[in-house]
């Protein structure tokens, strides 16, 4: 049986206490992946954080409505763990049916890998808060508005979250991780490693990450 996420009730999001063992302590020096674009439709510095929301795509957007340039509300979408990379690769590639091609030209995608300065703490929504704050696996999977509407809720009655980690739909090994802008002053000056897919040097990361995805390298 399929299950559709329901929308957050105010109430129930603020009393449902956060838990020990239901965040994730993004600690410093622990690597975060990112795929961004430089080049394209609105290129990004690997710090960037998206202050202009919120966006179709975005699943967990905390930005208030109407869709506008926010000041003090911004986003950075990244993964974590051991298949931080395939992870990155997977989130940005996929589509409705699946993961496309990896191209390794369009947009100078870069992918760049980084690390906090300081703790950060993330709302874990493959923990049990999720069910206790009337929520459930779909609001990962299923339809964005609805997950935004969560981002907005958590980051309003949660002030001690600074972003949200939940297993990817579209590569099930994989953590994801939203950062907002209670992050951004956690950024380091400099990235452990950032370089462009089309760089040779990546050419053995992204064959194998495409082939444990099952698509082309383009």
């Amino acid at each position: 049986m399929s299950v559709r996420a329901a929308r957050p009730q105010a109430e129930r999001v603020r009393t449902a206490e956060i838990r020990r063992g239901e965040v994730f302590v993004l600690k410093p020096g622990e690597p975060v992946a990112r795929v961004h674009r430089v080049g394209g439709p609105h290129p990004m510095a690997w710090s960037d954080m998206r202050s202009w929301g919120p966006t179709p795509l975005g699943r967990f957007d905390h930005h208030t409505e109407p869709r506008r340039d926010h000041s003090t509300r911004s986003v950075a979408y990244a993964s974590i763990g051991p298949r931080a990379i395939v992870t990155a690769l997977a989130e940005t590639f996929a589509v409705d049916t699946g993961i496309r091609p990896l191209d390794r030209h369009a947009h100078r995608r870069h992918l760049t890998i980084f690390s906090l300065r300081r703790e950060v703490i993330l709302l874990d929504l493959d923990s049990a808060w999720l069910t206790r704050a009337g929520g459930n696996r779909a609001v990962g999977s299923g339809a964005r508005g609805t997950s935004r509407a969560w981002a907005r809720a958590i980051y309003r009655y949660h002030p001690q979250v600074a972003g949200l980690v939940w297993g990817s739909s579209v590569y099930p090994p994989g953590r994801c991780v939203v950062l907002w802008d209670r992050a951004a002053d956690d950024y380091p000056d400099r990235p452990l490693a950032s370089r462009a897919l089309s760089d040779p040097g990546l050419h053995e990361v992204l064959a194998a990450a495409a082939d444990d995805l099952g698509v082309d390298l383009v």
